[in-house]
């Protein structure tokens, strides 16, 4: 059974094609808009607690942290049955255990200035596991970037109280500057 081919409809469905292609991307690299919102707002809230002092910041994240994993994960996999990306989780599990595990564990082997720095790297190195999973290569690239703009704050800041208000102040902002992007390209 042989069809007639008509240009005008070819080109109405590959028009089709390219909209729904756009309109799944879209849908998929702003997903986790709020996810990047939510972070944000913890690593803001963060300096307060640190100017409070050292015990305030641990209380802090020792709840906060946590807390927000548990939102992670629990809308993350949400997303993700939308999504059907199909992937295992436990590689993001895993992730997730390293930088709790490290990001909190050197706070009681190293001295503060160092402990600020591999607790930022650790950090930023879960983020880009996590984007290297997600297949985000151009995240990953901007995460590299903002792990040497840490270290490079580590060898020119003097305090360690305004060396974690950089970092947190700075990843702060990051990620709520592009969660309110993303969710305003989601709209």
């Amino acid at each position: 059974m042989e069809r007639d081919f008509d240009p005008a409809e070819a080109e109405r469905l590959l028009s089709e094609m390219d909209r729904l292609r756009q309109q799944t991307q879209n849908s998929i690299l702003t997903a986790n808009w709020w996810m990047l919102l939510m972070w944000g707002a913890i690593f803001l809230l963060s300096v307060p607690a640190v100017i409070s002092g050292s015990e305030a910041l641990s209380f802090y994240w020792i709840v906060a942290g946590p807390a927000g994993g548990v939102a992670s994960y629990a809308v993350g996999s949400r997303i993700d049955r939308e999504v059907s990306s199909g992937g295992a989780i436990w590689p993001y599990l895993l992730t997730a255990v390293f930088m709790f595990g490290v990001g909190f564990g050197v706070w009681f082997i190293l001295e503060e200035a160092i402990a600020i720095l591999v607790w930022w790297l650790a950090l930023v190195a879960g983020f880009g596991s996590f984007a290297a999973l997600d297949r985000q290569r151009l995240l990953v690239a901007a995460l590299a970037f903002i792990a040497a703009w840490g270290a490079g704050m580590y060898f020119m800041l003097e305090s360690d109280l305004a060396l974690y208000v950089a970092l947190a102040s700075t990843a702060g902002g990051l990620l709520v500057g592009t969660g309110v992007g993303l969710w305003m390209v989601r709209r």
